[in-house]
């Protein structure tokens, strides 16, 4: 079976663009542009906390990704009609060069 084989889903990924609406308050708005839509898998977790940064976070998702996949830790990933925030983007944890592993926090 190949890696492949196993990115049966398909994950939006949004990057945070500069936003020049402004809210009730005069605010500038967070806006999201959509970067690609790719192949991925998308585990559920039962609430992992890990240090990212200086904060500790708590994942609640893991999403699989080719190596190469164009994502940060400033990203967003929507799968499913579910938002999330990412927390930590490892390349290559298993060190045998075919994937990205993201930690994610659902928000929506």
């Amino acid at each position: 079976m190949s890696f492949d084989s196993l990115l049966t889903g398909t994950c939006t990924l949004q990057r945070y663009t500069a936003g020049t609406a402004a809210d009730e308050f005069g605010h500038l708005t967070k806006t999201w542009a959509d970067t690609a839509g790719v192949r991925c898998r998308v585990q559920q977790l039962g609430g992992k906390e890990m240090a990212s940064g200086i904060f500790p976070q708590v994942a609640t998702h893991r999403a699989y990704f080719r190596m190469g996949t164009d994502i940060t830790h400033k990203d967003r990933v929507v799968y499913g009609g579910v938002t999330f925030e990412v927390a930590l983007v490892d390349a290559d944890t298993a060190g045998a060069g075919h994937h990205v592993e993201v930690m994610m926090k659902g928000v929506t």
